[in-house]
């Protein structure tokens, strides 16, 4: 029976907890008790997500990380940018100026020259005998005097070769003259015509004597020089172009040869230099024809350029004293391509040795300048609070701005190549 019973006993202790039975208020405990648990977990979320706290760690890190990065990336870049405003003024203008001559870098105006050729083929298929002289513009000079002297029609001019050239017109060479103590000889220029017909009268540019002259003091003070090329000599036979064709081959040329040495003079002269609207004057030479074919001819105009050329440093002078500026410093016309700059209609431009007289019409923008490095070296160092006052000392400003960076940094960088200038107009 005791083994019984102990049997029993184990049978008991090992029936499952889900044999016991359940307290009739177990559910509506449950519940309960799931419901303090929700509650406490949102009044304290961070006690039940652990993972949630290491996120914001990392977070906080990184940005902190990045913000350090952008200081020292900031610190490593540094500089500063000066936005400067000059003073400006808009004048009208309707006003006349003297103007001297003398060398292209040192007075008020020069003389510029440029030559150049355009060429143009066509076709032609039958010859004509044709004879035709040469002819070519010189420059005749007095140096034996300050008389002036006269050339009578038909002066012959030899060149070194011995060819002789005629004037077709009576010409006076005027005298010498002194200009800034120097002496300078009378000048006038002239066309010749070769004395026979021929290719053999074409030539470059050379020197000529005046045989009349021989044997007197005035062969070696009288004497002349090229200015264009001898050219349109022939004698022979040539395809056949009509004179009608040929004047509009002529005229076309002409036009493109101007247009482009005007553009190489301006080229070659930059901004620096202004040409009057009538300063430039154009001298060609006979248009030449060459058979380069059986069936095609070339044609080549060659000419050139002269141009009266003013400084325009000295020009914005001229301008700023009409206009009573009382201005210390230098002032720029920034629109001077939109003003009307010309020469009284009656201006000899073959002469170079006189002063001229020029008239400016429109309205003028005038600018001031100041020195940008005088600025930059100003500044080195100094705080940016101290702008106004460190630029007040300079009359072409009108106001100025800077941006320094780092941001967080209150003074100018004290080296030069770190600060930059920038100018802007109204």
């Amino acid at each position: 029976m005791k083994k019984n019973s102990i049997d029993g006993m184990k049978d008991s202790v090992r029936r499952s907890i889900r044999d016991i039975p359940m307290p009739s208020n177990h559910t509506a405990v449950l519940k309960k008790n799931i419901r303090k648990r929700s509650a406490k977990t949102e009044t304290n979320p961070s006690e039940y997500r652990p993972r949630d706290f290491s996120k914001v760690t990392l977070w906080s890190i990184a940005a902190i990380s990045i913000i350090v990065l952008g200081f020292a990336i900031s610190s490593f870049f540094k500089g500063a940018t000066i936005v400067i405003t000059p003073k400006q003024q808009s004048v009208t203008l309707d006003n006349s100026f003297i103007i001297k001559t003398g060398t292209a870098t040192s007075s008020s105006y020069t003389s510029a020259h440029v030559s150049d050729s355009v060429t143009y083929t066509t076709e032609a298929s039958t010859e004509q005998y044709v004879e035709e002289k040469s002819t070519g513009t010189i420059i005749v000079y007095n140096t034996h005097s300050s008389s002036p002297q006269t050339l009578i029609t038909q002066t012959r001019f030899e060149s070194p070769e011995g060819l002789i050239y005629r004037i077709q017109e009576e010409i006076i060479v005027p005298g010498q003259k002194e200009i800034n103590g120097e002496i300078v000889p009378g000048q006038i220029e002239v066309i010749v015509v070769a004395d026979e017909a021929g290719e053999k009268y074409n030539m470059g540019l050379t020197d000529f004597t005046i045989p009349g002259f021989e044997g007197d003091a005035r062969y070696e003070t009288f004497f002349a020089r090229s200015k264009t090329n001898m050219s349109g000599g022939v004698k022979g036979l040539q395809k056949y172009v009509s004179p009608e064709d040929k004047d509009t081959i002529s005229s076309s040329l002409r036009g493109k040869l101007q247009e482009k040495l005007l553009t190489d003079l301006q080229a070659r002269l930059g901004t620096e230099k202004v040409i009057p609207q009538n300063g430039t004057t154009f001298l060609f030479d006979s248009m030449q024809q060459e058979d380069v074919t059986e069936s095609e001819v070339l044609f080549t105009q060659s000419g050139t350029l002269t141009a009266i050329v003013i400084d325009r440093v000295q020009l914005e002078s001229f301008v700023a004293k009409q206009a009573s500026l009382n201005n210390t410093v230098p002032v720029e016309i920034t629109n001077i391509s939109d003003l009307d700059i010309y020469l009284p209609e009656d201006t000899d431009l073959t002469v170079d040795d006189t002063d001229l007289s020029v008239r400016v019409v429109g309205d003028a923008h005038l600018v001031w300048s100041f020195d940008t490095n005088a600025v930059v070296d100003n500044l080195l160092g100094q705080p940016k609070n101290n702008l106004s006052k460190m630029l007040s000392i300079y009359e072409g400003i009108e106001k100025a701005t800077a941006t320094i960076y780092p941001f967080w940094s209150r003074t100018f960088p004290y080296e030069k190549d770190e600060i930059s200038v920038e100018k802007v107009l109204d």
